[in-house]
């Protein structure tokens, strides 16, 4: 395993795919640092990273949903949901919005099998959706 910080290039990020690794993301973050849509999240709509999306669009690489589960013996259920692919249109706003919609109901679906287990430390929806930070144009020129 190796942890990429999130201020890392992508040519970082695309040297870990390209060598056939998987690249795991926290997507339930609001970040000032990131870019992102405010797409649907337990019936809000959230700021959600779109970096991850834009890569894996850009190189084929599906998303595959997952979760680590701590059991009452003190073990781990790694729960893992059906992978998807990140669609390709004409239309690139429109096929990340539906993908990291995919990936907030996916997370949800993992939040909901234990709520007790999902660490929060923030409030994901401290930014609003506004005509003007929909999406930020700087990651979308970056990928």
């Amino acid at each position: 395993m190796e942890v990429i910080p999130s201020d890392s290039s992508a040519k970082k990020v695309y040297s870990v795919l390209k060598s056939g690794r998987m690249l795991g993301v926290l997507m339930d973050l609001d970040s000032k640092r990131v870019s992102g849509y405010f797409v649907p999240f337990f019936g809000q709509l959230a700021k959600t990273a779109a970096g991850p999306i834009f890569i894996g669009r850009k190189t084929g690489s599906p998303v595959v949903p997952l979760a680590l589960f701590r059991t009452p013996d003190d073990r781990y259920l790694l729960k893992v949901l059906p992978a998807f692919d990140i669609p390709v249109t004409e239309n690139k706003d429109e096929d990340v919005k539906t993908a990291l919609a995919q990936c907030n109901k996916a997370l949800e679906e993992l939040i909901n099998y234990d709520p007790t287990q999902w660490i929060w430390i923030h409030n994901r929806w401290k930014s609003k959706p506004t005509p003007q930070n929909d999406v930020q144009n700087v990651l979308e020129e970056s990928y």
